[in-house]
């Protein structure tokens, strides 16, 4: 965020034959000044933000709807169960038309985004293999509502039959096949 408006202050500055200094401080504030057609002069304060699971994800008091994951920089709805379940198709097309915390950006993630399994996950996947030590397959602390129990489609269709999708369970942490007429959940994602 904060090089996003270094960018943009920057480019405005270029387009505008104006100068932009920016000065940052101990208290995480950036001061800026600025010559030529009109000066600009103000304090940039950037958003708090609220860190769980050992800093793994974070949740900005500007949008608490949302939690980005700071492992793979996606962003998930902070509700789990969103809209109950779905077939796969319809799942795709929720997430495609979603509207949610001001984004409309959302889509269904792939198995590699959603778990963390080791045949079919990835190593920055949301949902982490099982432990005993926790109710639901996600780190302690996580800052997500509604997750426990369920499972939830990823966008990943089975290349053994079309007729299939991958789900990942929150309660057993492991990725799996489901026909796409089942209803399962959906858990939108955004971001790169």
């Amino acid at each position: 965020m904060k090089h996003l408006l270094t960018i943009l202050l920057l480019t405005c500055a270029t387009l505008h034959a104006q100068s932009v200094i920016l000065h940052a401080s101990d208290a995480g504030q950036v001061h800026r000044s600025g010559t030529g057609a009109g000066s600009v002069r103000g304090v940039v304060v950037y958003p708090t933000s609220t860190n769980y699971s050992d800093g793994r994800f974070t949740v900005f008091n500007t949008n608490q709807d949302v939690v980005v994951d700071n492992d793979s920089g996606l962003t998930w709805t902070r509700n789990a169960n969103i809209d109950g379940q779905k077939d796969w198709t319809n799942a795709v097309n929720y997430c495609d038309n979603l509207t949610n915390a001001t984004y409309t950006d959302w889509r269904l993630p792939s198995i590699t985004e959603l778990s963390r399994d080791a045949t079919e996950g990835s190593t920055t996947g949301l949902i982490d293999a099982y432990s005993s030590a926790r109710e639901v397959a996600l780190p302690l602390g996580h800052p997500f509502a509604s997750a426990e129990g369920n499972t939830f489609w990823a966008s990943t269709t089975s290349t053994n039959d079309a007729a299939y999708a991958w789900t990942a369970s929150v309660y057993e942490g492991h990725a799996n096949t489901d026909p796409k007429v089942n209803g399962q959940r959906v858990w939108p994602c955004r971001g790169p």
